[in-house]
């Protein structure tokens, strides 16, 4: 369609584009599909795309004016990529503009792929293969990552020949034309039958570590059949019957010779009628993807008219000779398959024999025809072995996390969905929460476990404003899930409120340089931190220039490597470059990181890279746009010490344990995080016996093979530095010849742990290793309970108030302990009941000593009274001692110390809100004091100058925040005021004075949003018997006077008589002596920040803002309109007290009291 224009050439521009056929061309090249639809090539004009959501086809790129024909296309649904004649192009699979992203010429290629991370290989008929990285940068792969077995030598027996010129895709070998395998010598066969010899075929090649693959294309044999013989029609017959089956034809070549000179006339005949087509059983594979017992079986086509039916026999190692038809038939077993349709070439098999398949065993098949009148076909020649397996499930392929939009959705709510796992098996998928970011799920705990039943998508509750990598797996029936491979979603914030739709503003003095007596490949990189009160993390970014520092010295502003930097920082503010990711950084408080990667590659020594840090907010707004305002800088990595690298310190302390509710074939190995600044990875070694040098398996800084080593490439497994948790289920086991193998573990079997910390450059300790062993414990048939805890000792807190002991004990020697319940009681015992309430409740890795500072019930100690304390040791599947305990008593001093915590700073930003009318929603600042190991939250009806006259709610140790719940606490009524107040924890004292905040009661003509008062509040103290107690205090006061005046003299007689009959209008005495009116309350503090906001480096209001509270004020108590005299609750407001001084009164009506008198 042309619309006129004025200034266009020829007055007419064109205004649309109609196809009146979808395909520009009839002649389709490539076509491929993937979730979001389809991708066509065609002969000319553009590339074509079917949404497949809209049912619409759009149009892609235009290859004019070179249009190269496309011979291949590979998509993923976000990317796809075309295959030409002299490269590749990739673009966009699913945006309906489909960009252009990325061009590349590839000499020779001959295929394409795409993995799991976007990244792109190539493979070429003379180079090799070729790679570039995910997008957005898709950088390319060095050559050196790329291990290629050239030169590469085959042998056979004792001779070798160079096979470098056959690596190519798609090409054979001959193995008998090689040279260098003349001499290859057979052992002589015998007559009639063919005899296999077994030789070794070796690869080598000087390339160390390059894969080789190879498999057997085709099998030729040849045999000497002599006329005269009796024996030569079966012969033949069997030579035909064994012939290559190809496209449903059998070949046989067949030459004649004489074996002396002389020469005579032959005719060979070979005579034959059609009576079945042959069949031939062309794969016997384990089912992919599945629970194990099944064999997928795949068979040529038989086009025979009175065709019934496919069946499939299965055995056991197979059979010593082929069966034939009629040994199959008088077996009387029954076929384990069995195929009605005809085109259907491939089937599934349960069984062999008629029983169950054995995963690890191996099977061996054959195919035959049953035909309509019940006669059996030939058989096809036996197939295997196969052998059936249980694989652990893939992850999902994708899938998306972002903050809840539900209404009744909770701050902190996040959603996940993601696609579908494909196992056959499939149980359930499992997902996992870090606040650090990694690459796979081990060690960490799950947070949901989704049955398949459930769907696709859920719903997990993390802390508001936290910076969250979520992890899915998926797990089959048996309960398998592979930690090592997970789908990683994140960086994500769970938050509330409104998306402000501003990015946190650019970072300023960004500074990227060398780091520091190192060896080599890291950078330091330097920030001020982002004034944005919403950031939520840094991401720093990476892009690699080469190696171009022989130019001119690195920082001159002037020269050809400092033109080249500017150039290639232009090139990427325009987009002509991209940036790969290198690190996140989750404190948003930090001002600076120290970078060795770059898109997960590590970074080359003497290679210039240029350097960009972006800030995310709590959203996720970033800004990309990469403009002026945004520092880039460059930066070259160094060795920079001589001698050889200092390995990281060996781990001080690894401890193992059975693992919790198995059958015993599993241990958990637990250890704290290295603390090494140049972290590389952990190797986690088990054996059945003590190890302390592992150096006999780690050959060249690799482990060798066949070693029963865990490598964990995250050096921490959150942000809070907790203990790593990791099961093994296989150990390296001495044998009796003194080698070494790997043995799955097994119930009663002791377990040996050990683990080595290596640095970037392999630097590692591998002797003095710290150790420790486990017993493997089969929990569902346990039933012996731990030894009881014998030695302990109690201590009183010294410098404190009296309230606390301090309690240790050697912790139990049983690999299967779960938790350790402290009782403590104010009578001497030796047993408590199975239902009884600790004290408190420690891990299986206890920190000493322990501070106690309750009872059982829960009351707390008190100075000078006598504790009795007893630990009891619990195991996994629950067993425990709970009678003959030893005990320890001591009587707690109080040292004069009134609050014994005083030295941790009081926590600041304290505030309380009403939620669902019925619970109370508590929020603070975090400390900055690094020994605050917790925080616990009280209320109380009352204000209170410490937490002893308060209720703990709760404690918490990660998060600023805390629900009190009506559920919980039935005495938290909506229609009192509270005091609240929030207290920090260390690893010994609580600080126990505090300045609690005032929540109001609810009013009427409120939202469920409580007000926060932190001063005098007038309704607190005016309430109903307060008032009763006022107004009989006046009357007491009103009589005594009266009776005083009496009896000062007599009054005037009209002055009575009005009195009697009018009540009292003037007094003698003068006005009624009062009470001063109230003082106004003092003046409410300024509004400190809502608790519901976030932390000190989020402090911008993470929650909805209907949902922000009111500023501190006076609040009026729970009005109550058409109350009943008798209703104590309303005589405030009945009396006109609403938050202000009573009014004075001009007069008193006491003519009751003459009545009276």
């Amino acid at each position: 369609m042309l619309g006129a224009s004025p200034t266009a050439p020829g007055g007419f521009v064109v205004d649309d584009v109609h196809r009146f056929d979808q395909l520009p061309s009839n002649d389709v090249t490539a076509v491929a599909s993937d979730w979001w639809g389809l991708h066509i090539s065609t002969e000319s004009g553009t590339m074509t795309h079917w949404n497949a959501l809209s049912e619409e086809f759009e149009e892609g790129l235009d290859r004019s004016p070179t249009n190269q024909r496309v011979e291949r296309i590979v998509a993923d649904g976000t990317t796809a990529v075309l295959m030409i004649d002299n490269g590749i192009v990739v673009v966009e699979a699913s945006s309906s503009t489909h960009t252009l992203l990325a061009s590349e010429t590839v000499l020779g290629i001959s295929d394409v792929a795409l993995d799991a991370t976007g990244a792109i290989w190539a493979s070429t008929f003379d180079d090799g293969l070729a790679a570039w990285g995910p997008p957005p940068g898709y950088q390319p792969v060095p050559s050196a990552a790329n291990l290629r077995a050239t030169p590469l030598n085959l042998g056979i027996g004792t001779g070798f020949a160079d096979v470098t010129d056959y690596l190519h895709p798609g090409t054979g070998i001959d193995l008998l034309n090689l040279t260098g395998l003349d001499n290859l010598s057979l052992a002589a066969g015998a007559a009639g039958a063919l005899t296999p010899t077994a030789l070794p075929l070796v690869f080598s090649s000087n390339t160390q570590g390059a894969a080789v693959w190879a498999s057997t294309e085709l099998l030729l044999w040849d045999g000497t059949f002599d006329m005269a013989d009796d024996a030569f029609v079966s012969r033949l017959q069997a030579a035909v019957d064994t012939g290559r089956m190809l496209n449903g034809n059998l070949t046989v070549e067949a030459q004649l010779f004489s074996p002396v000179n002389g020469s005579m006339d032959v005719r060979l005949i070979y005579d034959w009628s059609r009576t079945e087509t042959p069949i031939e059983l062309l794969d016997l594979t384990d089912r992919p993807d599945d629970g194990g017992g099944a064999l997928r079986a795949s068979w040529s086509l038989v086009h025979d008219d009175d065709f019934a039916r496919y069946l499939i026999y299965l055995k056991a190692d197979g059979w010593a000779a082929p069966p034939t038809a009629a040994e199959l038939q008088a077996s009387n077993v029954e076929p384990d398959a069995a195929i009605a349709l005809h085109s259907r070439l491939q089937a599934d098999v349960f069984t062999a024999g008629g029983q169950p398949l054995i995963d690890g065993q191996d099977y061996s098949a054959v195919i035959v025809v049953e035909y309509a009148d019940g006669r059996l076909g030939t058989p096809s020649m036996p197939l295997g072995p196969a052998t059936s397996s249980d694989e652990i499930p893939r992850p999902p392929n994708s899938g998306e996390a972002m903050p809840s939009t539900l209404s009744n959705a909770a701050d902190g709510d996040l959603e996940v969905r993601w696609e579908r796992c494909t196992a056959l098996d499939h149980a359930s998928t499992r997902l996992y929460a870090s606040t650090v970011e990694r690459t796979d799920v081990l060690g960490l705990t799950p947070e949901r476990d989704v049955p398949k039943s459930e769907g696709n998508e859920t719903t997990l509750s993390l802390q508001p404003g936290r910076v969250y990598w979520i992890g899915l797996t998926c797990v089959d029936e048996s309960g398998q899930e592979n930690l090592s491979d997970a789908l990683i979603l994140g960086p994500v914030v769970p938050t509330g409120g409104l998306d402000d739709g501003r990015a946190p503003p650019a970072l300023k003095d960004v500074d990227a340089k060398d780091a520091p007596n190192d060896e080599g490949g890291r950078l330091t990189v330097t920030w001020t931190p982002s004034i944005a009160v919403d950031c939520a993390f840094y991401t720093v970014w990476l892009h690699e220039l080469g190696d171009i520092q022989s130019m001119d010295q690195p920082g001159q502003d002037d020269g050809p490597y400092a033109t080249l930097v500017a150039e290639a920082i232009q090139d990427l503010r325009d987009g002509s470059l991209a940036f790969e990711e290198s690190k996140v950084v989750t404190d948003c408080s930090a001002n600076g990181t120290v970078v060795d990667d770059i898109g997960g590659r590590e970074l080359v020594d003497g290679r210039t890279y240029l350097v960009a840090v972006t800030a995310h907010d709590v959203w996720l707004n970033v800004d990309l746009s990469l403009g002026q305002d945004t520092i880039i800088d460059d930066a070259i990595p160094y060795r920079n010490v001589v001698d050889e690298g200092v390995p990281p310190a060996r781990l001080e302390s690894v401890e193992a344990f059975d693992h919790p509710e198995d059958d015993g074939t599993a241990v958990d190995v637990v250890f704290a995080p290295s603390a090494a600044d140049d972290f590389g990875h952990y190797l986690v070694w088990t054996f059945t016996e003590a190890i302390t040098n592992v150096s006999a398996w780690h050959l060249n800084g690799m482990p060798s093979d066949s070693v029963s080593a865990l490598r964990i490439d995250t050096q921490r497994i959150d942000a809070d530095g907790s203990s790593f948790e990791i099961t093994m289920n296989e150990a390296m086991h001495r044998n009796q010849d003194g080698t070494w193998s790997v043995v799955p573990i097994v119930d009663g079997m002791t377990v040996h742990a050990a683990v080595t910390v290596h640095d970037l450059r392999g630097n590692v300790h591998l002797d003095g290793l710290a150790t420790d062993s486990a017993v493997a414990i089969d929990n569902v048939a346990d039933r012996e309970a731990p030894d009881r805890i014998q030695d302990l000792v109690a201590t009183d807190r010294p410098e404190d108030d009296g309230r606390a002991v301090l309690l240790e004990f050697l912790p139990s020697t049983a690999s299967d302990v779960d938790a350790y319940e402290v009782y403590v009681l104010s009578a001497p015992f030796n047993r408590v009941s199975e239902g009884a309430s600790p004290s408190l409740i420690l891990d299986r890795t206890p920190n000493f000593p322990v501070v106690v500072d309750r009872y059982s019930d829960g009351s707390s100690l008190e100075a000078g009274v006598t504790v009795h304390l007893a630990v009891v040791v619990r195991d996994t599947s629950g067993n425990a001692h709970l009678t003959d305990l030893t005990t320890v008593s001591v009587a707690p001093v109080d040292d004069g110390v009134e609050d014994p915590g005083l030295y941790l700073d009081s926590i600041t930003g304290v505030s309380a809100a009403w939620v669902d009318e019925t619970d109370v929603l508590v929020a603070w600042q975090h400390t900055n004091d690094p020994s605050v190991r917790a925080y616990r939250v009280y209320f109380a009806e009352a204000t209170f100058p410490d937490v002893e006259s308060a209720t703990l709610a709760g404690e918490v140790q990660a998060s600023n925040s805390f629900r009190i719940t009506a559920a919980a606490f039935p005495e938290l009524v909506n229609s009192t005021g509270w005091y609240i107040a929030v207290t920090p924890v260390d690893d010994v004292f609580e600080r126990t004075s505090v300045e609690p905040v005032f929540l109001a009661p609810l009013t009427q003509g409120e939202d469920s949003d409580g007000a926060v008062d932190g001063g005098l509040d007038l309704g607190t103290y005016l309430t109903g018997p307060n008032a009763i107690v006022a107004g009989l205090i006046l009357i007491t006061v009103l009589l005594a006077l009266l009776v005083l005046r009496r009896r000062g003299g007599e009054g005037n007689k009209a002055y009575t008589l009005q009195e009697a009959t009018w009540g009292i209008q003037e007094d003698a005495f003068g006005p009624i002596p009062t009470a001063p009116a109230p003082s106004p309350p003092p003046a409410a503090p300024p509004s400190v920040a809502s608790a519901l906001a976030a932390p000190e480096a989020l402090s911008v209001d993470l929650y909805a803002a209907a949902q922000q509270l009111s500023p501190a004020r006076m609040e009026a108590p729970v009005t109550r309109q058409g109350g009943s005299p008798a209703n104590i609750d309303g005589l405030l407001d009945d009396l006109g007290l609403d938050n202000a001084p009573p009014a004075a009164q001009g007069g008193l009506d006491t003519s009751f009291l003459d009545d009276l008198l």
